[in-house]
């Protein structure tokens, strides 16, 4: 017995059979919490995920402002806040929607502030990667975890601009 959205463990054959593909299931089990990896199942970044985390968290600590800094360890050093935001997406299906999407669509921005910082030293380098680092945060609530990564009611009412403001 599994319900939709129930991660599921098939062992099977694939054959051919008159000119198609057809799946021989010998055994079929329902994974429980911690019996199975979610990227088996899910679109995964590319990229390796501990190490965009790590690239993202090096900028935090360049900073020189206290106050910002200050900003992003409360949230991007906690431990369960860094879990959730390393394995959201950034999108339903646009663009970055697989798990990592929404830690890799940030570093790619924050990178491109940074490369902005360099080219205009004038910029104020810390208020512009923190407002990176933080501008798509609300899509943590605007959008639902994997397996389901579909729109919340907060998300479809309010949008991630105004979570992440709020």
């Amino acid at each position: 017995d599994f319900e939709s959205l129930d991660y599921i463990y098939v062992v099977g054959d694939v054959t051919s059979f008159q000119g198609s593909l057809q799946l021989n299931v010998k055994r079929v089990k329902k994974m429980r919490e911690g019996e199975y990896d979610p990227s088996d199942y899910l679109p995964v970044s590319e990229n390796d995920i501990p190490q965009m985390y790590r690239e993202l968290t090096t900028y935090i600590g360049q900073m020189k402002n206290p106050y910002l800094k200050k900003l992003a360890e409360s949230f991007f050093m906690d431990a369960d806040f860094a879990k959730r935001f390393q394995f959201h997406s950034a999108a339903k299906s646009v663009h970055h929607g697989f798990v990592g999407g929404l830690l890799e669509h940030t570093l790619h921005v924050t990178n491109i502030c940074e490369f902005f910082c360099k080219l205009y030293p004038m910029l104020n380098r810390d208020l512009l990667l923190c407002a990176a680092m933080f501008h798509d945060i609300g899509k943590l609530s605007e959008l639902s975890r994997f397996p389901t990564n579909d729109y919340t009611d907060d998300g479809q009412l309010l949008g991630h601009i105004m979570i992440g403001a709020m």
